[in-house]
């Protein structure tokens, strides 16, 4: 097992023993383990810098290492089982699969009950996603990225089956591959959508299948040079309405720890804070984490997206 895999495993068995044992000492800790105590230390470090983007600790796990003792308490929304959406099942699964399972046994049942509870809809989604997902990095991908770049050299149209952030089934895509590009750990493909008449980015651990045609075409005189392609996106986001969310005094504190250039202090004890550049599905995901302690000023939109999800959440429990 490599040594990634054995420090997962690891991990994910620290955070139930430590819920178990509140008030451990690391050296109790570390014999119960049959690990270092400088290892268990490292872990320990390690354990809380899970979530979402930026990672900061505190999202899901609160550990706290005080005269030489361990306390670890686990995010409330632990205390009822979630609903997974197709990516986070795969996610889910892709994490799993790091500890090699095997026929029959407890955590290769829990993979096939994880496959069985999501709706039919979604399950072609989950194994198309699960199958990209792997612990080697790019490895997954490989199988798309090699005709993706064929196609962009021998200028030939592909077709493509692309599952958006915002869609539940794939959509078909007939593309002019113009550039493949990997930009802060994701690879991008920078193309013309055919039917839509426009240029567009796609994410292509997002897309589902690929075919390539034999039809040619030839890409535009002028294209952006290497590393503008993302450009028109970032003056789209700059010149657009900064989104802009209030947290209620409960966690006031955590929003002026968290965002300190970003947030302010209002007379009435809560904090605004502004989070320009921030992707929509993160401030989503942000205002739900916080239910009822944030509120979303603006712009509309995001207010809107925020009221939706809501709703399809407390939808997904009456079920």
């Amino acid at each position: 097992m490599s040594d990634s895999a054995e420090r997962l495993r690891r991990l994910l068995l620290l955070v139930p023993y430590l819920a178990q044992h509140p008030g451990i000492s690391v050296d109790a800790l570390a014999a119960a383990m049959n690990l270092s105590r400088e290892e268990v230390l490292s872990d320990l470090e390690l354990l809380p810098l899970v979530g979402r983007p930026p990672f900061t600790p505190g999202d899901y796990i609160d550990l706290t290492v005080e005269d030489d003792t361990v306390t670890l308490t686990l995010d409330q929304r632990f205390s009822r089982p979630p609903r997974l959406t197709a990516p986070e099942a795969a996610a889910l699964a892709a994490a799993a699969a790091a500890l090699d399972p095997h026929e029959g046994d407890g955590l290769h049942r829990a993979l096939q009950k994880l496959e069985q509870a999501l709706p039919p809809s979604a399950r072609g989604a989950y194994k198309t996603l699960a199958s990209r997902v792997t612990a080697a990095g790019d490895a997954g991908l490989e199988d798309l990225l090699r005709p993706l770049a064929e196609s962009v050299v021998r200028k030939r149209e592909l077709v493509i089956e692309y599952l958006s952030a915002t869609s539940q089934e794939p959509q078909r895509r007939t593309l002019q591959p113009w550039r493949v590009f990997s930009h802060r750990g994701l690879w991008y493909l920078y193309a013309l959508d055919v039917d839509k008449k426009a240029e567009r980015l796609f994410r292509v651990d997002r897309i589902t299948r690929l075919t390539p045609t034999a039809e040619r075409f030839e890409p535009p005189a002028k294209l952006p040079q290497p590393g503008e392609e993302l450009l028109p996106r970032a003056r789209k986001e700059a010149e657009a309405e900064p989104p802009v969310l209030r947290f209620g005094k409960r966690v006031a504190a955590l929003a002026l720890e968290r965002f300190p250039g970003e947030a302010s202090r209002e007379p009435d004890g809560r904090v605004r804070v502004t989070l320009p550049g921030a992707t929509t599905e993160w401030l989503v995901s942000l205002a739900l984490a916080h239910a009822g302690d944030v509120e979303v000023l603006g712009p509309a939109e995001l207010r809107a997206l925020v009221q939706a999800a809501v709703r399809a959440q407390l939808a997904g429990y009456r079920r």
